[in-house]
Formats: C-alpha cells, sequence, structure tokens
C-alpha cells in the first residue's frame, strides 16, 4: 500500500505528457509475426504515434514504416505518451532490432559514447566512487558497459552527488533530463542514479569553472537560460537548432517559441540555419576586423583580400557560416566592403607614398608619352630599371585606383587614354552606323597590336559589340 500511495504521489506531481513532444519508444521486445513481420513492444516515453508514419531506428540507424499499432491488444490507429504499445514495422529484420533499441519520431536524435551527467552514489554504500570505476549503466530498456569519470574530485562519497562523465562501451540514445540507474560491475548491485544533462558531450579530461558553471545550468536553469548556454557551448562551429528539443528536454512548441525569444532580443544569431550566441559573433568580428587591418597593413597596394586567404588568417575552428554571416552584417553596417570576392575595410584605400609614389609617377609619366601605344611590360621594366614583378605590383595598384586599365597582360593604358579611345570609336560609330577593325584602327591611329586589344576591351566594358566583321555601338 505505501508503494502505491508513493507511486500515486509522484504521478500527479508528473502530470500530462504532450503529445506534440518528440516521439520515443525503448524497445523492451522484438520479435515476428506471420503476415505481420518484425513486430517491437515497449512504452511511448514522449511524443505520439500513428499509422503509417515513419521512424528510426537507433543505433542501427534504419528508417521503417508503421503499418500496424496495437495498445492492450486492440488495433489502434495512434497511440500516445505513457501507452504501451506493440509496433508492427516495415522494411527491417528481427535481427537488426534488439532490446535496448530505441524507435524515434524525427533524425534529430543521435547514438552517444559519453554523457555528461549529475550523479548521487547512494549512501548505503561500504565505500567511495572511484573516478573511472567501471560500471553498468541503465537507462530505459538500455543496459551498458562503461566508465564513470568524475569532474569535480577523484573520488565521491557515499551519499554525496557530483557532476561526471560516463564513457560508454556502446552508444546509448538519451535526452536532457533521462534518470538513469547506475550498478556496480560485480558484484551487480545497484549504487547509485542520476540526471543526464549533456546527451551527446565532447570527451572531458576535467572540468573547469565554465565547464562546471554551464552543467549547473544545463541542470537546473530555465529553458531559455538552457537554450542559451547549449548554443554559447557550440562556439565557432554552430549549433543546430533542430537538437534543441533533445538537448534541453523540452519539447518543439516551448524550444521553439523561447528561441524566438532569444533571437528578437538578438541574443542568439541564426546564420544559414545554424545558432550562434552573439559573443561568439562579436568575437568572430573583432577577429575579421583584425584580420583585416593587418593585411591592409601588410599590403597597402592590394585593394582587399580573398575570402579564403582571411579565413585563413582567422586561426582556429569555425564554421563558415559564421564568417559569411559576421561579414554580411559588417557590409549591412558600411565597416566591409566585398567586390569581386575580396574583402576590405571600407575605410581603406590604396595611397601610394614616398619611394612608390615616385616610382608610380614615373610609370604613368611612360605610358602617357603615347596614350593608346603604350610600352608594353618589358619595356616598361627596361626603362624603371624594376623587376616586371615591381613593375606589375605598381600597375595593379594604379588600377585599383583607377589611373590605369589593362587591356591585355602586357599591356595597360592609361584611364585618360582608355576614355580618349572609346570617345573617338562612339564619334566614329555614330558617324558611321559600324566600323570594321582595320578602319577603327586607322581611326584611332594605333597598330594592330594595340587596336584590337583596345577594341575588345570596349566590347567587354559594354560600350561596343562585334558581328561578324563589323563593331556597332552598343544601345
Amino acid at each position: 500500500e505505501e508503494l502505491k500511495t508513493a507511486i500515486l504521489k509522484i504521478a500527479r506531481k508528473a502530470g500530462a505528457r504532450s503529445p506534440e513532444d518528440l516521439f520515443r519508444l525503448p524497445v523492451d521486445r522484438v520479435f515476428t509475426i506471420k503476415g505481420m513481420g518484425t513486430v517491437v513492444t515497449g512504452t511511448i516515453w514522449s511524443g505520439s504515434i500513428e499509422l503509417d508514419d515513419t521512424v528510426t531506428i537507433l543505433p542501427v540507424n534504419r528508417s521503417v514504416r508503421v503499418k500496424g499499432i496495437q495498445v492492450h491488444s486492440e488495433d489502434k490507429n495512434r497511440a500516445s505518451a505513457g501507452s504501451r504499445v506493440a509496433m508492427a514495422l516495415s522494411g527491417i529484420s528481427r535481427e537488426e532490432i534488439e532490446r535496448g533499441s530505441t524507435a524515434l519520431g524525427t533524425d534529430d536524435w543521435f547514438p552517444s559514447m559519453m554523457v555528461d551527467v549529475f550523479v548521487t552514489y547512494l549512501s548505503r554504500n561500504t565505500r567511495p566512487l572511484e573516478s573511472r570505476t567501471r560500471i553498468r549503466f541503465h537507462l530505459a530498456t538500455q543496459e551498458v558497459m562503461g566508465r564513470v569519470v568524475l569532474l569535480e574530485k577523484k573520488r565521491l562519497a557515499e551519499g554525496d552527488s557530483g557532476y561526471a562523465q560516463i564513457r560508454l562501451e556502446k552508444p546509448v540514445v538519451t535526452r536532457r533530463g533521462d534518470h538513469f540507474v547506475v550498478r556496480s560491475y560485480s558484484p551487480v548491485t545497484t549504487i547509485g542514479g542520476g540526471i543526464i544533462l549533456v546527451p551527446f558531450a565532447p570527451k572531458h579530461l576535467a572540468a573547469d569553472r565554465r565547464g562546471l558553471e554551464f552543467l549547473e545550468t544545463v541542470r537546473s536553469g530555465k529553458t531559455h537560460e538552457i537554450i542559451e548556454s547549449v548554443v554559447r557551448e557550440a562556439g565557432y562551429r554552430g549549433y543546430p537548432g533542430r537538437r534543441l528539443p533533445v538537448d534541453t528536454g523540452v519539447g518543439p512548441g516551448i524550444t521553439g517559441t523561447t528561441l524566438e525569444g532569444l533571437m528578437r532580443r538578438g541574443v542568439i544569431l541564426d546564420y544559414k540555419g545554424k545558432l550562434f550566441h552573439r559573443a561568439i559573433a562579436e568575437e568572430m568580428r573583432g577577429k575579421v576586423l583584425s584580420g583585416l587591418e593587418t593585411y591592409h597593413r601588410e599590403n597597402p597596394l592590394q585593394r582587399g583580400v580573398k575570402r579564403e586567404e582571411l579565413r585563413y588568417r582567422i586561426q582556429g575552428v569555425f564554421s563558415g557560416d559564421l564568417l559569411d554571416g559576421v561579414l554580411a552584417r559588417l557590409m549591412e553596417e558600411g565597416v566591409v566592403e566585398v567586390a569581386e570576392g575580396e574583402v576590405k575595410l571600407a575605410s581603406h584605400r590604396i595611397v601610394l607614398r614616398d619611394s612608390m609614389g615616385e616610382m608610380a609617377e614615373t610609370l604613368l609619366t611612360l605610358l602617357s608619352r603615347e596614350p593608346l601605344s603604350p610600352p608594353d611590360l618589358g619595356k616598361l621594366s627596361a626603362a624603371m630599371g624594376l623587376g616586371k614583378g615591381k613593375v606589375l605590383e605598381l600597375l595593379s595598384a594604379l588600377q585599383k585606383i583607377g589611373r590605369v586599365v589593362k587591356v591585355e597582360e602586357s599591356i595597360w593604358i592609361v584611364a585618360e587614354g582608355m576614355e580618349m579611345a572609346g570617345h573617338r570609336v562612339e564619334e566614329y560609330l555614330r558617324k558611321n552606323g559600324k566600323g570594321s577593325a582595320s578602319e577603327l584602327r586607322e581611326f584611332l591611329n594605333v597598330s594592330r597590336k594595340y587596336a584590337i586589344p583596345i577594341l575588345e576591351h570596349l566590347d567587354r566594358m559594354g560600350v561596343t559589340y562585334r558581328k561578324g566583321d563589323y563593331r556597332y555601338l552598343k544601345g
């Protein structure tokens, strides 16, 4: 009678389970029935299931169709949390499922070999629990061998509780808030139990203060605090928002509404479906601006840096979606500009100072002597007594500030000369309607070596277009 009273008291406190939660059925039996195929039985822990729904069986990761549902031997079209059910599954054999498998309604669950927990060591034990003790881990219908690694101390005294990581020998399916039982390896006796905090945990060498604060928030925090913490913990990699119901232990409706509120307040940002905490985005913003400042300082003659190189300069592992999102925000603010695949600070200008400025002026003088028939790269290099690489660097810088135009690999024309050529070609075509390459060459009074590159450049710029042997004004 005392046991019944205790069970009823707990049941009243538990409240109703939402049918809109994630469907989850730990399998306790599996068998075959002629005409029905593979059948699994168990108690639905959360959510609901309907006839012809698709479920995923973990850890084998097989998607199958539910072709039959029975509750207490009666055929049903639907069953909800708390129901004891038998489900006939299509497309999977008896040998692929075992006691301890889990049937799930979405793909948002992942089997894990490590879980972070809050564990209580029973007071009736006769000796402390040492870190790395081998144990038997029981959750739902799963029983797996593993080791308990204490995160705050080397041992747990009888009756004490603490944070730990359980490292398992086979993967298990868990959810934040799940209760588990710990039994000793030998002799097999119950020595404690606890609650799942992090269902898919990274390996911890030891928990630092920040790590313990995170676990404390996940254990005792409100839903919005837990969501903020798990997203913050994901760091630069980003967090897949669809996993929130598993990692928070709260249904999709509540997590969705709570997440929307956090995003409205700017606490959490969504970049291409991945969630990032604003603190992480601010850190990345600082890295981007610092990287651009360094690049401009080291490469004053370059307009900007390629995205790939910027990513390389920002050391560490991070999501490309985070970088793209931060760059987009900086562009909206007018702090950064992106053109032709190059990223630059909006304030950056190519300025040719001191000796570089003097060399640039010499180069412009050489190009301006015969603006439509300038010396090619080789002659410029010889005339200035500089290597071709240095001359190219100067020409590239002058091109980026609009002083010269590259019309062919080794031919560069001053901007004023190119503008003059455009006006003259436009004048000729307005008067004559069309012009051949030879006619336009004669009108420009240049050799074919320069005429063809100039005319092709005007085609690319949309001033003219070629049809057959003639060119016409565009538009």
